[in-house]
């Protein structure tokens, strides 16, 4: 398994803000998002055996994240790791850029799926993500209101399907020269369209640095 670090820290967005986990960050991505915030997942790994990944993971949360790069891109070996880890009650959450398929195992775990908007540059999604259920969850960064609009189209389709994911709109951090009134528009957005807002803490706490 690839890996690109594993680390011990809070949930810092989604439904699970705040929450104490151990994070797996996975290396390779199948995309390249404008305004991506860990290039440095592209190459930087270690292959590590699928022993070595379960010790490092059991020495602190029983709540795992599963993040990238993009996860989806060891489908075999991360579900090989997920069954094995259930075994002692270990419970998962599993970030996905909603480019590649669902896998066979997807069920076995809670999902945050990015469905990226026009200005990450990435242009496709698996439509099949919009029907997983309100227990997993479908994540919108926005930087601008082309982004605004896309969301609610998205949101409209989603909102067709009986199993539709609880859905999350969290805005770009730092928009260059917006600072705290996109902040607000998008707050506004949310209140106006019954949307959830959800803010990256861990960036106002950190900036963008690794391992927290």
């Amino acid at each position: 398994m690839l890996v690109n670090e594993i680390f011990y820290s809070l949930q810092g967005e989604g439904p699970d803000v705040g929450v104490p986990a151990t994070f797996l960050r996975l290396a390779k991505c199948n995309v390249r998002c404008s305004f991506c915030d860990t290039k440095y997942a592209f190459q930087d790994c270690e292959d590590m055996l699928l022993s070595g990944v379960w010790a490092r993971l059991m020495t602190h949360s029983k709540f795992i994240i599963v993040t990238g790069g993009e996860p989806l891109l060891q489908d075999e070996e991360l579900g090989k790791l997920i069954n094995l880890m259930r075994k002692q009650y270990y419970y998962f959450a599993v970030e996905t850029n909603g480019t590649l398929p669902r896998p066979s195992w997807w069920k076995k775990v809670i999902w945050d799926v990015d469905c990226k908007c026009p200005s990450s540059g990435v242009k496709y999604f698996q439509n099949e993500w919009l029907s997983i259920g309100e227990k997993n969850r479908l994540k919108f960064v926005v930087s601008d209101k082309n982004d605004l609009e896309f969301v609610l189209g998205v949101v409209n389709s989603a909102r067709h399907y009986e199993l539709c994911p609880t859905l999350l709109v969290s805005p770009m951090i730092p928009v260059e020269g917006a600072g705290k009134e996109w902040l607000q528009t998008v707050w506004n957005f949310c209140v106006e369209n019954n949307l959830r807002y959800s803010l990256q803490i861990h960036k106002f706490v950190w900036g963008n640095q690794r391992g927290v």
